[in-house]
């Protein structure tokens, strides 16, 4: 190769070479959403009721992030409960209200209770605050569906976006799992995912 060819190959040689290092080097994916137990938490629901990590004791919990700016996500809620109604499932449904905070002003908490009314309040909604932040850095889309055991373990795999379907199939399989060979599954993706 002489040098006039060198100069048509240096300026992409070292474009790739820099997207490398800043690749290797500089941005760091987030943690992925891994088996794991949910933090300890305080949160109130939309009818101002107080909630934490123990609504998880001896269910298998289904917790979806939502957002109240999305009016399709009050549609998913809805056809989330009428499944869970359906099939006469012992999943538990618990929402996260993802872009307001519990200190929000009486308004915006007012929108997603509009939205949420014809739940039923066997489904709470909860808003978002600090204590649930370890949790909620994990997650980059709304909506969100994510198992919960009855350990407050995180298991299954997350479902992102309007995916129903997804849903039952992974509800599905989760109810159906052995508990042993589940807990196994939590603890080698937990040691993988280090």
């Amino acid at each position: 190769m002489n040098k006039s060819n060198l100069r048509y190959f240096a300026l992409p040689l070292a474009l790739i070479a820099l997207l490398i290092v800043l690749d290797v080097f500089c941005l760091n994916p987030p943690p992925p959403l891994s088996a794991g137990k949910i933090c300890p938490f305080q949160a109130r629901s939309l009818q101002g009721q107080i909630y934490d990590e123990k609504i998880f004791d001896g269910h298998l919990t289904l917790v979806c992030l939502w957002v109240a700016g999305d009016t399709a996500s009050a549609k998913f809620l809805a056809d989330l409960s009428a499944w869970q109604q359906e099939e006469d499932s012992s999943l538990q449904l618990v929402g996260l209200v993802g872009d307001i905070k519990d200190d929000a002003p009486a308004a915006r908490i007012s929108q997603a209770r509009e939205l949420t009314q014809n739940l039923p309040p066997t489904f709470p909604q909860l808003l978002v605050n600090d204590s649930l932040a370890p949790f909620l850095t994990a997650i980059k889309t709304a909506p969100t569906c994510v198992f919960v055991d009855a350990e407050g373990q995180v298991t299954g795999q997350p479902v992102a976006g309007f995916e129903l379907e997804l849903i039952k199939k992974e509800a599905r399989r989760l109810s159906s799992a052995d508990p042993f060979q589940d807990k196994m599954k939590n603890y080698l993706q937990s040691q993988l995912l280090r």
